[in-house]
C-alpha cells in the first residue's frame, strides 16, 4: 500500500538576531512537482514553507515517538536512503549520509524521530489537519485540499506600483491588464503608456516570439497543450478563450497563473471569479439624475438579482422590469455607468428598443474620442452627455435561452463587441510615422498598422481581416515576404497558412483517395511518414509528391537500394518480394517443414497449409 513521503527542506534553524524572517527567509518547506494531474511536462517545483522560525514557538518532546542516536542508526545499518523513504527531512538525512562518511563524533549524538503519519517533521512537530489514511503521495493530499477549497475570492488583488483609477469600487488594475492592449484606468493611459516598444523587440533565434512581443525558449513552444510559458497563452494551439471559461484555479502554478486571457473586455485576468466581481460591481455607480427604480430595473433587464427583483425569469423581466424601464427611465443612458471599452467607451441603450425579454439588443457606443473608421459603419445618432453616440450596423441582437442569466445577457455580448473593436483599435501611443517602415504593414482602409510578425498568425488585428488573408494571385510581393508562414499542399498546390494544419478542417481538400494531407489523424500520418525499414521495400506507402518537378514516392529511385542488404538480411522480414533477403538463413531453429536453399515455406490461400 502507498503511503505519502513528506521531507521537509530547511529545517536547520538560525539564530533569531540574524532577522531572517524580514528579510524573507523561509522554513521547513515542503516541495513537490506542480500540477502533475493535468501536465503532460511538469518543470514547476512548488514549496509550502512556514514563514516564520520554530525557535519563536516552544516545541515539546512526544515521548510516543522512538528516537535513535546517528551512532544508533549506524549499528543497526540504518542508511540515509532509509531515512529519506521514512519522510525524514532532508536536513538531517544529508547530516547523516555526512556523518556515515566521516565518522564525526560531534553528531554521533545527534537525535533522529521515528515519526509515524499523519505526524512529520524534525521532532514529529507537524501534522496535516485534513490527512486521511486513503491519501497515497503528497501531492494527492496538496491537490485534494485545492479542490477541496476552492479559490473564491469577495475581495480583488490589486497591482499598485502604477497609479490607476478604474472608476468604481472594489474595481482596481490587475497585473494582467497591464501591456493587454486596451487601456483600463480611467485618469489616464497609464497601463498602456509604453507597450508600443513590445511590438519591436526582437527575439533571439533559438526563441520563440510570443504574441504580446515577449520571448521564450523554441523547445516550450506547444510542448504541453496545458502548460503555457507565454503569458498570453500564444505558445500552445490551446489558446486563452479555452482557458478562461474551463479552467478554474486548483494549485499555483506558473501554467495558469501567470497567464492572461485577452478575450475579455473588463479584464485580462483568467480567474472567473475575479471577472464576476468586476461584472456586477459595473453596475455599482448610477447616474445621480437616474431614478434607483429606474437603474434596478435595468439590472433586472440583465439578471442581476436586487431586493425588488430577488427572483428573475423572463416573464419578470417582460412583465415588470421593462414596463419600469420604459416609464421611469430617461429615453437614453449610459448602462454601466462607466466607460466599459478601452477606458473612454460608454454603452448605452434607448428604452423604446428593448420590447423582446428574449432578445438582448446591441447597445451604441458613445465617445468623446475617436475610436473608429469606415468598416465599423458607424452611424451617428445622438449626443449624450457632451459624447458621440453611434449605432454600429455590424451588431446584431443576442438571442438568449434557458434561464435569464447575467453572463449570458450582458458579458457574452460585451465580449463579442469587444472583440470587434479591438480589431480596429491601434496599439495605444504607437508612433504613426513609423508605419511607413518596411517591416511595418498598413491594414487595408485604416490607420492602423502592425507588424509583419503579426501577419498570417491566426489572430485578426486588421478591421477587414486582410493580415490573415494574403494570396499570391492578388498581392504577389507581399506574399513573397511571408511565404514562410505558409504551407504549400502537395496534392493540390494550395497555399495554406501554418496555423491551418491540424486544425480538424480539411483546408488542403481531399485528393481522389479521401486523403487530406492537413488532417492530423492516424491514416494520414501513414501516408505522410514512413519507416526506415519500409523504403525501397516494392511496396509504395507515401503519397507522391512534387520534387523538382517530378513525384517522389518511398519507391522512387531505388536501383541503389537494393532490398536485399545488410539491415534487410536475415531479420526473419521478406523486404524483397521474392523473400531473397531471407535465403540461407540460419534461425538456430529447425524450420516447420523442409526446403531446399532456393525455396522459401509458404502458405497455400485455398487451405492455408505450408508448402
Amino acid at each position: 500500500v502507498a503511503i505519502p513521503q513528506i521531507n521537509l527542506y530547511f529545517t536547520n534553524q538560525v539564530s533569531e538576531s540574524e532577522n531572517y524572517d524580514e528579510i524573507g527567509i523561509r522554513y521547513n518547506c515542503i516541495r513537490l512537482a506542480s500540477n502533475l494531474d493535468q501536465d503532460d511536462l511538469t518543470r514547476q517545483i512548488s514549496s509550502y514553507c512556514m514563514s516564520e522560525s520554530s525557535l519563536k514557538f516552544h516545541i515539546e518532546n512526544d515521548n510516543s515517538f522512538q528516537t535513535f542516536s546517528f551512532a544508533d542508526l549506524a549499528k543497526m545499518n540504518i542508511t540515509s536512503e532509509d531515512l529519506y523513504f521514512w519522510s525524514t527531512p532532508i536536513d538531517i538525512t544529508e547530516e547523516y549520509q555526512f556523518y556515515l562518511q566521516s565518522n564525526d563524533s560531534s553528531l554521533a549524538k545527534k537525535i533522529f524521530y521515528n515519526c509515524t503519519l499523519p505526524r512529520f517533521g524534525s521532532m514529529c512537530q507537524y501534522e496535516f489537519c485534513y490527512y486521511h489514511e486513503n491519501y497515497s503521495s503528497l501531492y494527492e493530499m496538496i491537490f485534494s485540499y485545492y479542490v477541496d477549497y476552492l479559490y473564491d475570492p469577495t475581495n480583488l488583488t490589486c497591482y499598485t506600483h502604477l497609479k490607476c483609477n478604474r472608476g468604481y469600487s472594489p474595481a482596481c488594475l490587475d497585473w494582467t491588464e497591464i501591456c493587454d492592449g486596451k487601456v483600463d484606468c480611467l485618469d489616464g493611459e497609464y497601463d498602456e503608456e509604453h507597450c508600443w516598444e513590445l511590438e519591436f523587440n526582437e527575439c533571439k533565434p533559438n526563441e520563440y516570439q510570443c504574441d504580446n512581443g515577449l520571448c521564450v525558449p523554441n523547445e516550450f513552444v506547444e510542448d504541453d497543450p496545458m502548460n503555457f510559458d507565454c503569458i498570453d497563452g500564444s505558445d500552445e494551439q490551446l489558446q486563452t478563450d479555452y482557458v478562461s471559461s474551463e479552467v478554474y484555479t486548483i494549485e499555483p502554478t506558473f501554467g495558469y497563473e501567470d497567464l492572461m486571457c485577452k478575450q475579455i473586455s473588463l479584464t485580462s485576468s483568467c480567474l472567473i471569479s475575479r471577472r464576476l466581481i468586476l461584472m456586477y460591481s459595473l453596475f455599482s455607480i448610477k447616474d445621480n439624475n437616474v431614478s434607483n427604480e429606474c437603474w434596478s430595473a435595468y439590472k433586472c433587464y440583465f439578471a442581476i438579482r436586487t431586493a425588488e427583483h430577488p427572483y428573475i425569469t423572463f416573464n419578470v423581466i417582460n412583465q415588470e422590469c421593462i414596463p419600469i424601464i420604459k416609464d421611469e427611465c430617461p429615453d437614453m443612458l449610459y448602462v454601466p455607468n462607466i466607460p466599459v471599452f478601452f477606458g473612454h467607451i460608454y454603452t448605452a441603450y434607448k428604452k423604446n428598443e428593448l420590447s423582446h425579454p428574449l432578445r438582448i439588443e446591441p447597445p451604441y457606443l458613445c465617445s468623446n474620442k475617436s475610436f473608429y473608421d469606415d468598416s465599423l459603419s458607424l452611424v451617428l445618432e445622438t449626443v449624450l452627455n457632451n459624447t458621440m453616440c453611434f449605432k454600429v450596423s455590424r451588431f446584431t441582437s443576442w438571442q438568449t435561452a434557458g434561464t435569464p442569466d447575467f453572463v449570458q445577457r450582458f458579458e457574452r455580448s460585451m465580449n463579442d463587441i469587444f472583440r470587434q473593436i479591438r480589431q480596429i483599435h491601434s496599439i495605444t501611443n504607437f508612433p504613426l510615422h513609423r508605419c511607413n517602415q518596411s517591416h511595418l504593414y498598413q491594414c487595408r482602409n485604416s490607420s492602423k498598422c502592425i507588424l509583419f510578425r503579426r501577419l498570417i498568425n491566426g489572430v485578426t488585428d486588421c478591421p477587414y481581416n486582410d493580415d490573415e488573408n494574403i494570396s499570391e494571385d492578388t498581392n504577389p510581393q507581399l506574399f513573397a515576404q511571408v511565404k514562410h508562414k505558409y504551407y504549400k499542399c502537395h496534392v493540390t498546390n494550395k497555399s495554406i497558412p501554418q496555423m491551418a494544419l491540424f486544425n480538424n478542417d480539411c483546408d488542403c481538400e481531399s485528393d481522389e483517395y479521401d486523403f487530406c494531407e492537413d488532417l492530423d489523424d492516424y491514416g494520414n500520418f501513414t501516408r505522410r511518414t514512413i519507416s526506415f525499414q519500409t523504403i525501397c521495400d516494392g511496396f509504395q506507402e507515401l503519397y507522391p509528391i512534387m520534387i523538382d518537378g517530378k513525384n517522389q514516392t518511398d519507391e522512387t529511385e531505388c536501383e541503389q537500394w537494393e532490398c536485399d542488404n545488410m539491415y534487410t538480411q536475415c531479420d526473419k522480414i521478406w523486404n524483397c518480394l521474392d523473400g531473397k533477403d531471407e535465403m540461407n538463413c540460419d534461425y538456430s531453429l529447425p524450420p516447420l517443414i523442409n526446403c531446399s536453399s532456393d525455396y522459401r515455406m509458404c502458405v497455400t490461400l485455398d487451405t492455408y497449409k505450408l508448402t
